[in-house]
C-alpha cells in the first residue's frame, strides 16, 4: 500500500498590529508593526508585503512602511493588509489624535548676565501618550545664549519632564 503526503508550507491567517488602539499629538509620528499567525499556529513578524492604510487619512496618513503621522483631531483605523494564496488577510487597530497640549515653562521669564544659568522646568496640560511627548526648544533673536539640552522627553502618563533645560548667558 502506498499513501500519498502533500506538505504546503504554513501561511499567514490572521495579523496583529502595534500599537494597539495608540494616541498621538497632531504633529506626531507612530511606528506600526504587524505580527502574523499562522496555519500552524506559529507567530512572526511580517517585515515585508504589507499595505497600510489609514480609514481617515485627514486625521493620520501612513507611510507604505507603517509610519502614521497625525493631521488632524479625531480617529482612524489603521489597517495592514498581507496578499497571500489565500487571498488578502488584513489585521486593525484605532488611533485616536488629539490636539497638541499646551506647555509652560517654568519660570515664565528670566534675566541673565554672561556667565549665569538658570534651569528651566517645561510642563504639559495634558499627561504624555504611550512612548512619551518629545518637546524641541530654541532660542530666537541675537545669539546671547545656549541651551541644553534642546530636547527633553516627558515620559508617558506624565505632565513634567524629568530634565531640565539650562540657558547660559553668553
Amino acid at each position: 500500500a502506498t499513501a500519498q503526503v502533500i506538505v504546503t508550507a504554513p501561511e499567514v491567517e490572521a495579523l496583529s498590529l502595534t500599537p494597539a488602539n495608540a494616541t498621538a499629538f497632531v504633529g506626531e509620528s507612530v511606528a506600526y508593526s504587524a505580527a502574523g499567525t499562522y496555519t500552524d499556529g506559529s507567530s512572526q513578524p511580517i517585515a515585508t508585503g504589507l499595505t497600510w492604510t489609514s480609514t481617515n487619512p485627514a486625521v493620520a496618513e501612513i507611510s507604505a512602511s507603517g509610519i502614521a503621522t497625525a493631521r488632524a483631531p479625531g480617529n482612524t483605523t489603521i489597517r495592514g493588509t498581507l496578499t497571500t494564496s489565500a487571498g488578502p488577510v488584513t489585521g486593525e487597530t484605532g488611533l485616536t489624535v488629539q490636539a497638541a497640549p499646551a506647555l509652560t515653562l517654568i519660570p515664565a521669564t528670566a534675566a541673565l548676565v554672561v556667565g549665569q544659568t538658570v534651569t528651566f522646568t517645561v510642563t504639559s496640560a495634558a499627561a504624555a501618550p504611550a512612548g512619551g511627548l518629545t518637546v524641541t526648544f530654541g532660542i530666537t533673536g541675537p545669539s546671547i545664549a545656549t541651551l541644553a539640552p534642546l530636547t527633553v522627553l516627558i515620559p508617558e502618563g506624565h505632565t513634567t519632564a524629568p530634565t531640565g533645560i539650562t540657558v547660559a548667558g553668553t
